[in-house]
């Protein structure tokens, strides 16, 4: 009994055996068959999205001919009927809004179509408007972009926004082998609007595939710039750039390469402090060296006048024979700086520290869309109601600030206009404040004066409107523009590149007059009269100074941000949009 047992048990174990074999066998063979299927899948979309690439190439050359026509191999699976072409597939909108007014107009209104293949397992390829699409379950990318661009000139001015739209007619069914494309049309320009200065150009695609829209979109300009809205399938650019801003690190920056920085009169004096530690009165004279002026032109230095610190010049440097002009600190020029008068390679007279050829002044963006995109955002959004009869008083200059105050919030001013004895109070305990003006600041008076107060910011945004031949800015004679403890920080004021600024006989500004231009250009012209100061920093084409002007950097500035946030609209000049129309038909 117990042999039968044994030799019934060893059965039964071969065939488990034969059994795990057989199982394992079979999961194998199975595994093998559905990695092999998963690399034909993989092979097949591969050669369908070269297929779509081939069909975007030769469409994107008819477009931009005059007159051609050209045959395409659409070498298709026949899994499915055919590729489809679309006319309803999309549409593209192209607005402007005017900073100033608010205004909107639509530049493009266009449906752009699609010629679209699907698979059996529902992946999607898709030619659309210029570019390629790969739509996989929820999850849509581009394969191929359209030939959008946003270019400047070499000096980094005329910038320039060129849209191409490629819409398709002809066969709504395309049922593979050779397809032909053929020119039928180009409208160029779709409409009369060619400059669009002081706009913010938006673009918005309704599309199937409208993430991969916003992918590209993304490539084009940045996260903060798109959004998408996915309930309408669709997605909208906002043409915004990395701001160019590096932190203030010096007093003075000036200019473009083909400017001067005039150094000439007597006691032209750059030192320094850091409202950190204390207000400027309380630094030692020791503890007011470390000052700097970057200038991308020429420095022209005559009689006494005197940088505390370092100087940074990208052109060439002039010191006047037999002055005591000086540089406390280093120099540092570009390679093909020359030096006139006494050659200041060897130290002293008029260079204390090192002299080197390795000067990198940086350029910095200027900032008129950022004050356009500003001056729109409060002009929509600010506590004006609540302080109305105060506003009515700092706009019309009818003395009766005494004193005008203004706490923690958003203004919208036509102007700012101080007269004798008025001051404005602006007070930042709550918070920051933000004004908006949209033509000129004008504080008069002898003993007129804006008052900062608080730990927080100002930013002002000065749009310039309508100023004609006034400056800008302007601090009259003997007016003051201040901050408790002389902290420069906590005061902004943004200027366009073609602005100007004027500091009076005898008038004090505490912040930073920041009027950055391009390469070609300067940027905001800043003029300082007989014994005006600066405590901060200020940013521009630079006026030659004159006697007993006096600059004192505040080091705090290093740790500031210059541009609140982390893109700025450029000023788009030109825009270039066209319709290129598109037969694709069997052959």
């Amino acid at each position: 009994m117990l042999d039968r047992d044994r030799a019934q048990s060893a059965v039964i174990a071969v065939v488990l055996l034969i059994g795990i074999v057989a199982v394992a066998s079979i999961g194998i063979l199975l595994v093998g068959l559905e990695a092999n299927q998963e690399s034909e899948e993989r092979a097949e979309n591969e050669r369908i999205k070269q297929v779509f690439l081939q069909l975007d190439s030769d469409v994107d050359s008819v477009a931009r001919s005059e007159s051609d026509e050209r045959t395409v191999d659409m070498d298709l699976p026949s899994e499915t009927d055919a590729a489809v072409r679309e006319e309803s597939a999309g549409r593209i909108w192209i607005n402007r809004t005017n900073y100033t007014t608010g205004n909107e107009e639509v530049l493009a209104d266009q449906a752009i179509g699609a010629v679209r293949y699907s698979r059996d397992d529902g992946t999607t390829f898709a030619y659309q408007a210029g570019g390629v699409w790969m739509e996989e379950g929820e999850n849509t990318r581009m394969v191929s972009a359209p030939a959008f661009s946003y270019d400047v000139d070499k000096n980094g001015d005329s910038p320039t926004l060129t849209v191409p739209i490629v819409t398709t007619d002809g066969d709504t069914r395309l049922n593979g082998g050779d397809v032909r494309v053929k020119k039928q049309d180009t409208i160029a320009p779709l409409n009369d609007v060619t400059v669009v200065e002081n706009d913010l150009v938006t673009l918005r695609v309704k599309s199937r595939w409208y993430i991969g829209w916003a992918e590209y979109f993304r490539q084009l300009t940045n996260d903060d710039a798109v959004t998408v809205d996915r309930d309408n399938q669709t997605a909208t650019m906002q043409l915004m750039v990395p701001a160019v801003a590096p932190t203030v690190d010096a007093g003075v920056i000036a200019g473009a390469a083909n400017s001067e920085l005039d150094m000439q009169q007597s006691d032209n004096s750059v030192d320094s402090y850091n409202s950190s530690d204390k207000p400027y009165a309380s630094h030692t004279a020791s503890e007011r060296d470390n000052g700097k002026v970057v200038v991308a032109g020429d420095v022209d230095m005559r009689q006494d006048a005197e940088i505390r610190g370092d100087l940074e010049v990208g052109g060439d440097v002039n010191f006047q024979s037999g002055s005591s002009a000086k540089v406390t600190g280093n120099l540092s020029h570009d390679t093909s700086t020359t030096f006139s008068s006494n050659d200041p390679k060897d130290g002293p007279p008029h260079v204390d520290g090192w002299v080197a050829d390795n000067a990198s002044v940086q350029s910095r963006t200027p900032v008129d869309g950022y004050i356009d995109l500003n001056v729109g955002r409060i002009r929509d959004n600010n506590n004006n109601a609540s302080y109305s009869g105060i506003l009515d008083d700092i706009e019309s200059g009818s003395d009766d600030c005494d004193p005008c105050v203004l706490p923690t919030g958003s203004y919208y001013l036509t102007q700012i206009q101080l007269d004798d004895d008025d001051v404005l109070i602006l007070d930042t305990t709550g918070g920051p404040i933000d004004l908006a003006v949209n033509r000129t600041i004008d504080i008069q008076g002898d003993d007129s004066r804006v008052q900062i107060v608080g730990n927080s910011r100002v930013n002002v945004f000065v749009n310039g409107l309508s100023a004609g031949s006034d400056p800008e800015f302007r601090l009259a004679s003997g007016a003051k523009w201040r901050v408790d403890g002389d902290r420069a920080p906590q005061s902004w004021v943004y200027l366009n590149e073609d602005a100007d600024a004027k500091l009076k006989q005898e008038a004090w500004f505490t912040g930073v007059l920041y009027g950055p231009g391009r390469p070609g250009d300067g940027g905001a012209g800043i003029d300082m009269n007989q014994d005006a100061r600066v405590f901060g920093a200020i940013l521009g084409d630079i006026d030659p100074l004159q006697q007993n002007t006096s600059i004192h950097y505040d080091r705090a500035l290093r740790q500031a941000v210059p541009v609140t946030t982390n893109v700025a609209i450029p000023r788009l000049t030109f825009l270039h949009v066209a319709v290129h129309e598109v037969e694709v038909e069997d052959e």
